[in-house]
């Protein structure tokens, strides 16, 4: 798939949508973070969500973004930013990322996606556990304990797909988590 054709006009789609909370698209540092928590903190205050889904939502933020700024990377001639994108339905909220990724980073990206969303709560909960204590930091700042807290959060699988930036180096990396309004 060419990024530059089906993929934009996904995310041009769902910007369009009624439905959007909150879009931003550029280079995330910690005050473009600290605001759009900011922002989000307040949309949700504003509604009559339920306390725990308004906790996992933020929470799951949090570490969508934390992920963009520890592995995004931002080259002159790029036009392809990150983006970060929160929708309500009638029945979730959806949270949307996509970020350049390198093409060297897919398998291990997809092996660790495809093995959690393999897993049930108590297999995942397990797994968490065995993580958490053989987990060390890496260079840029994780433990490798992203994915498995989302998933434990949103209690879904997490969707994913790699699009074709360029055949050389990059590809983008969209990733998408929902949340339940109602349990």
């Amino acid at each position: 798939m060419n990024l530059t054709t089906e993929t934009f006009k996904d995310i041009h789609s769902i910007m369009n949508e009624k439905d959007v909370a909150l879009v931003y698209s550029g280079e995330f540092d910690q005050d473009i973070i600290k605001s759009m928590l900011k922002y989000t903190e307040g949309k949700l205050e504003s509604s009559d969500v339920d306390s725990l889904v308004k906790r996992k939502i933020f929470n799951v933020m949090v570490e969508m973004l934390q992920n963009i700024t520890k592995h995004q990377f931002v080259e002159d001639n790029s036009k392809i930013e990150p983006i970060f994108i929160l929708i309500e339905k009638e029945q979730n909220y959806q949270l949307v990322t996509g970020n350049p990724i390198l093409n060297s980073s897919i398998e291990n990206v997809s092996d660790r996606i495809n093995k959690i969303n393999q897993l049930d709560s108590i297999e995942l909960k397990a797994f968490y556990k065995k993580a958490r204590l053989a987990s060390r930091i890496s260079d840029v700042g994780g433990a490798g304990l992203g994915f498995i807290d989302m998933s434990r959060k949103t209690e879904n699988k997490i969707e994913f797909s790699f699009d074709e930036i360029d055949s050389e180096n990059h590809n983008y990396f969209t990733l998408k988590t929902i949340i339940n309004k109602i349990y």
